[in-house]
C-alpha cells in the first residue's frame, strides 16, 4: 500500500507541473491575458500533495520503526527463551519468558491497533488522492475547453484587430474628405466675405437702375401718349387725305367733261353740293 501512495502522490506532482507548463498560470501580460487554471487552486493542491507525501514518508518511517523493534523483540525474546550454556534454570527461564511473551503480545496489539489507524490514515488519504485526481483530470479538461476558448478569442481578437484598421483606414479617408471640405468652406466664406463687399455697391447700381427704369417709365409713358396723339393725327390726316384724294377725283371727273352752260338744274346741284362738301 505504501508504494502505491507513493505511486499516487508521484502522479499528483506531474499532473500539477503538467498543468503549471500549459496554461496554469497567465499565458501573456496585458489586456489580451488570459488563466487556464487558477493558482490560488493550484497553491491549495500543491500543498495536498505536499501533505501527502509527508504523510507517506511519516508511514514509510513509521513501518521501518515498527519492523525494527518487532525485530529487536523477536531477538530478544529467542535469546531470553534459549540462553547459551545455562541449563539448571530452565523453570525461571520459562516463568520470565512466559512474562516476556505476555509484553510482546501486549505490544502486538498496541502495534496492530496503530497498525489498524495508520491503515485507515492511509485509506483516507488514497480517496484524498483519489479525489485530487479526479479534480484535477477535471481541470485538465477545463483548462483543453479553455485553451479552445482562448484560441476562439485570439482568432476573434485578430478579426477585430483587422476590421480596427479598415476602421482606422476609413476615418483617414473620411478626415482627408473632411479637411478638403473644410477647405472649401474656407474658400466660400471668402467669396462670400468677397460678394458681402460687393453687394453695397450692388445695391447702390441696383437702386440707381430701379431709378432709371422708372425714368424710362415714365418717359416711355409720355411717349406712348405722344404716339397716340400721333397716330389720331395720322388718323386724322389719312381723313383728310382720303376726303381729298374724293375731291380730287370729282374735280378730275368735272374737268374731264365740256363745260355745258345749259347744264340741267340736277348737275348743278350736284356740283354744289360737291363743292360745299
Amino acid at each position: 500500500m505504501l508504494p502505491m501512495l507513493t505511486e499516487t502522490s508521484q502522479l499528483g506532482t506531474k499532473l500539477i507541473e503538467y498543468v503549471k507548463t500549459n496554461g496554469g498560470f497567465p499565458l501573456n501580460k496585458g489586456p489580451g491575458s488570459a488563466t487556464c487554471l487558477d493558482g490560488h487552486v493550484l497553491l491549495e493542491y500543491e500543498v495536498k500533495l505536499q501533505a501527502l507525501e509527508r504523510a507517506a514518508e511519516n508511514l514509510a518511517t513509521s513501518t521501518r520503526t515498527m519492523s525494527n523493534v518487532l525485530q529487536e523483540k523477536s531477538t530478544m525474546m529467542h535469546e531470553k527463551c534459549h540462553p547459551v550454556g545455562v541449563d539448571n534454570q530452565t523453570p525461571i527461564l520459562s516463568v520470565e519468558s512466559e512474562k516476556s511473551e505476555d509484553i510482546i503480545r501486549s505490544e502486538l496489539k498496541s502495534e496492530t491497533l496503530l497498525t489498524s489507524l495508520l491503515r485507515e490514515k492511509l485509506y483516507s488519504r488514497e480517496l484524498d488522492v483519489e479525489q485530487l485526481q479526479a479534480e484535477l483530470a477535471a481541470y485538465i479538461r477545463g483548462n483543453d475547453v479553455l485553451k479552445s476558448e482562448v484560441q476562439n478569442a485570439v482568432d476573434n481578437l485578430s478579426c477585430v484587430n483587422h476590421k480596427m484598421k479598415d476602421v482606422k483606414l476609413q476615418m483617414i479617408k473620411k478626415d482627408e474628405t473632411v479637411n478638403q471640405l473644410h477647405g472649401d468652406l474656407q474658400d466660400c466664406k471668402e467669396e462670400l466675405a468677397i460678394m458681402r463687399g460687393i453687394l453695397p455697391k450692388l445695391s447702390e447700381e441696383r437702386d440707381m437702375m430701379w431709378e432709371e427704369v422708372k425714368r424710362y417709365s415714365e418717359s416711355n409713358m409720355l411717349l406712348n401718349s405722344e404716339v397716340n396723339a400721333l397716330r389720331k393725327k395720322v388718323e386724322a390726316l389719312d381723313e383728310d387725305i382720303l376726303m381729298k384724294e374724293g375731291q380730287i377725283s370729282i374735280l378730275k371727273d368735272s374737268i374731264s367733261k365740256p363745260f355745258d352752260l345749259l347744264a340741267t338744274p340736277k348737275s348743278n346741284t350736284e356740283f354744289c353740293w360737291t363743292d360745299a362738301h
